[in-house]
């Protein structure tokens, strides 16, 4: 079934280096069978998951394997999240404090794409302007551990006009660097993210739950 969904899904996004498969209720099991298939990119929201799974996928010489954090940031958890093995993105950054303590905490750079809230929703983190946005990637260009690649969303919350979210995104990207990515889309609101330019659709259930 696992299989069966993943290449349905890979189907409708095109290339698998733009599908973060998503394993937050995936047993380790469940994600060797996605590796075992050729993928590469699973992301994880608590470091309390990923750090076991990524400890076992070095246990058993995965070593090609890419894990990407996309949870809330929580100061206390932050040197844990650089400890992960294999730990290719942060995806949720949008604190400067934050941004301090990976830079003091990694051993090596790590890529961080800026959080930016493009719903307007209130309990949603994220920068919201783009000069933020613009400030923020400044402050970052001192920092030897950081490497900012790219911008991340999520459209709102009751799925209404996400095109509207990545949109803005978009906007926000094309007026500070083009050559930043894009992460945006989850299963419900792929193709509005793909036809924009989102370098990154996030998918976890509709791949690991039949």
């Amino acid at each position: 079934m696992i299989s069966e969904n993943y290449q349905k899904i890979l189907a409708q996004v095109g290339d698998k280096n733009k599908l973060l498969a998503v394993t937050k209720y995936s047993e380790f099991e469940d994600i060797k069978t996605v590796y075992d298939l050729g993928h590469r990119d699973f992301g994880e929201n608590r470091v309390e998951s990923l750090m076991p799974k990524a400890q076992r996928a070095l246990e058993l010489g995965l070593g090609d394997i890419r894990w990407h954090f996309i949870g809330h940031i929580q100061s206390n958890k932050i040197a844990k999240i650089c400890q992960v093995p294999n730990l290719k993105s942060v995806q949720s950054l949008d604190n400067l404090k934050h941004m301090r303590l990976f830079n003091e905490k990694l051993n090596s750079p790590c890529d961080f794409y800026i959080q930016v809230n493009t719903s307007g929703e209130e309990q949603k983190g994220g920068l919201w302007e783009l000069e933020s946005v613009r400030d923020f990637i400044n402050q970052a260009k001192d920092m030897a551990n950081i490497r900012i690649v790219g911008l991340m969303t999520m459209a709102a919350a009751d799925g209404l006009a996400p095109r509207l979210s990545f949109q803005k995104l978009v906007d926000i990207r094309d007026a500070i660097d083009k050559d930043l990515k894009l992460s945006m889309g989850m299963s419900g609101d792929m193709d509005d993210a793909l036809e924009l330019g989102s370098d990154c659709i996030r998918v976890g259930s509709a791949i690991f739950k039949g």
